[in-house]
């Protein structure tokens, strides 16, 4: 393994749209052959691009007949040792791009086909240097023809991430399904063969926009070393060929028996699809054949008393039968919306259920009943698990709501898709919460993610395109919209300080705002100010006062540290609350505000408050205590502050109910000192004695 990985590495140095009447598009010209066609092989990007795909550990060689995949890299083949090893067929590279043949192609060839190994040849494509029509006639010219001879399986596209350059060669997705066209039709005219493709789902999604143009033409190779290949490409409705590991070579599965990789060389659909009736156990699964094999759409197929087999050049021949072909029949068959079959009736792990598979849906019959999954649904259905999912059994066919979106029904849950957001389920008490708000037809609309296991792991959640509904096991599930929903994402969500919502949004008593408690605090938003966070010590003081109907009003912050980093603080509309350690939260507000904000806030001599405001014993002012004085304030003398040694004096002789009454200036300096003024008097501090006189 450590060996065929270190070659992975060193070997990378360097909308679905049909075909009718759209034109192979020239590609981007790049006036250099490949640097190192010698280190480009099957798979040989997938170690940049989906690393994972090679760090699957193989504990058994899955169903099939099993084969290789061969280039240059190996050197010298012992085919005798590897016929010996039980494999059956073999895959060599024969050519890259428009001028490099594989040395060692020809050495691989006959040797394989004399060890008694089924063999064919692959080009590796290189769309950025030439047309597929080019690349396919050099193919042919030097080793990827056919022959009817029993031994020579089909012509192989190798079509995998760019190693030199931009992911997809610097087509889009129209031109690169019309490039794949146009080989995989010449390849055709000039051997009479369609060619088999070999890729990746993620390529494929990503570089043809997940295009079923090709699916009933041409077989289908997928690539992938974690786990079945489940969710295939588009259009595909099952893998001919799996490469699922690489340990001193690159290990492969032919989907079949021998007999069937036999018809698969050979080119008869009457051979693939007596090879399949053997498979299933003839007579015993599909009873005898009445009449002749017949042609149906872009394939053919064969009736038997109990069911029928079809086949296509690409998706190969699979049964139906019984109730499943029944309602197959009702539907239009291969002509309705499912097309061709791409499983046999099969069985659940579980026992539970049975299932047939089809090029865009399945039907599925299990305690539920007989419901009929298919397209974007089905597959991410598949992705999750199928029935082992959380969603369990169908309890629905596919339906349609009012506005064109598709979604099924399941025993938890249901997954909806639309072009604009994608497939995506929705389950449990976020799918109730979600319905009980309207569903679709809410403001919510449609979800955009999974539910999603939260990043704490403790709860869970669901995206949809206007809000988001969070589940906590000892809250239950709460729903954050619009701009509170917005100012939670920016905060870091259930791990921000306000942790999970323990409210839905809420409209605030005054019909002004909105906002949402959480379970440190809250998020209120108006038109005016906008949406802010409130929260712990700072909330609980607001919370006191009266929450928004307070004097000080909605936050026009959210916290933020304090300028001389020991402490927090919130701003209001008409007031502002501070935290410190050791101090706890007060609120200041109006003059007071005014004039410590003027002084420098926190970072100013006062320090930070050490009480809300208050009203003075006489009834006439207010004043806030900060760490090293006060601000005190009356209509007649304004705000002002006191602190220190002043401060201290001016306590012990009554404050404002003092002879002194309240101050009408600010300290300030004098000649040997400092002083403040008052409506009866001065205090002065000595700066040489620090003793305060007045």
């Amino acid at each position: 393994m450590t060996a065929t990985l270190a070659r992975l590495a060193g070997g990378l140095l360097g909308a679905a749209v049909l075909l009718a009447g759209l034109p192979p598009l020239a590609p981007a010209a790049q006036p250099a052959p490949p640097a190192n066609p010698e280190r480009d092989f099957m798979g040989s990007t997938l170690a940049t691009h989906e690393p994972q795909a090679v760090t699957h550990a193989v504990d058994a060689a899955p169903y099939g007949t099993p084969g290789i995949d061969v280039s240059h890299w190996q050197g010298r083949m012992d085919w005798p040792a590897m016929a010996a090893r039980g494999i059956r067929w073999a895959y060599m590279k024969a050519t890259q791009g428009t001028s490099y043949r594989d040395p060692e192609f020809g050495n691989n060839y006959t040797g394989s086909r004399t060890a008694g190994l089924l063999r064919g040849a692959y080009h590796f494509a290189q769309p950025s240097i030439s047309g597929g029509a080019a690349q396919a006639h050099f193919f042919v010219d030097n080793g990827g023809g056919w022959s009817a001879d029993g031994w020579t399986l089909p012509p192989v596209l190798d079509i995998e991430y760019n190693p030199y350059g931009p992911t997809c060669y610097g087509l889009t997705p129209g031109q690169m399904v019309a490039w794949v066209d146009e080989f995989a039709t010449t390849v055709r005219a000039r051997t009479g063969r369609w060619p088999v493709v070999y890729t990746t789902r993620n390529w494929w999604r990503l570089c043809t926009g997940n295009s079923e143009a090709l699916g009933l033409r041409t077989p289908l190779w997928i690539a992938g070393f974690n786990g079945n290949p489940v969710n295939l490409p588009y259009g595909w409705t099952t893998h001919t060929m799996w490469q699922y590991a690489v340990t001193d070579m690159d290990q492969d599965v032919f989907n079949g028996t021998p007999a069937e990789l036999r018809a698969l060389a050979v080119d008869s659909a009457g051979d693939a699809i007596a090879a399949h009736y053997d498979r299933v156990g003839g007579a015993a699964w599909l009873g005898l054949a009445t009449g002749a094999r017949y042609a149906v759409g872009a394939g053919s197929a064969q009736n038997y008393t109990g069911g029928r087999i079809y086949f296509t050049p690409g998706g190969g021949a699979w049964s139906v039968r019984g109730d499943m072909l029944d309602r197959y029949l009702r539907g239009g068959g291969p002509a309705g919306v499912l097309g061709f079959p791409g499983s046999d009736e099969l069985y659940t792990s579980d026992g539970s259920a049975r299932f047939n598979h089809f090029m865009r849906g399945s039907f599925w019959a299990g305690p539920t009943g007989f419901f009929e999954v298919r397209g974007s649904v089905r597959e991410k259905w598949g992705g999750l698990g199928w029935e082992r999912s959380q969603l369990g059994h169908p309890t629905s066919d596919e339906q349609r709501t009012a506005d064109g979106a598709a979604f099924s029904l399941f025993q938890g849950g249901a997954i909806y898709y639309t072009p604009g957001t994608g497939a995506h389920e929705v389950r449990g008490s976020i799918y109730q919460l979600w319905r009980a708000f309207g569903a679709e037809w809410s403001f919510f609309g449609y979800p955009v993610t999974d539910e999603t296991r939260s990043s704490d792991g403790v709860g869970s959640f669901s995206h949809f395109q206007r809000g988001s509904i969070f589940y906590h096991p000892g809250l239950g599930v709460r729903e954050v919209h619009g701009a509170i929903r917005d100012k939670y994402a920016a905060l870091g969500w259930e791990r921000s300080h306000l942790g999970y919502p323990t409210t839905n949004e809420l409209r605030t008593p005054d019909g002004i705002g909105a906002y949402n408690l959480f379970q440190q605090g809250s998020i209120h938003w108006t038109p005016a100010t906008g949406a802010h966070e409130v929260r712990g010590l700072i909330y609980q003081v607001w919370a006191s006062l009266g929450l928004e109907r307070s004097v000080i009003g909605y936050p026009i912050t959210d916290e933020t540290p304090s300028s001389d980093g020991v402490g927090s603080y919130n701003h209001f509309q008409r007031g502002s609350i501070f935290y410190r350690p050791g101090v706890g939260a007060q609120e200041v507000r109006g003059a007071i505000r005014d004039k410590w904000a003027a002084l420098g806030w926190e970072r100013s001599v006062l320090g930070y408050p050490t009480t809300n405001e208050l009203r003075t014993p006489d009834g006439i002012g207010a004043y806030n205590l900060f760490q090293q004085g006060s601000i005190h304030w009356t209509p007649a003398t304004g705000a002002h502050e006191v602190r220190g040694a002043i401060f201290q004096r001016w306590v012990a002789l009554g404050s404002e109910r003092g002879r002194l009454g309240y101050p009408t200036s600010d300290e300030y300096d004098v000649p040997g000192g400092r002083r403040t003024n008052f409506q009866r008097g001065t205090l002065t501090w000595n700066r040489t004695t620090g003793a305060v006189t007045g």
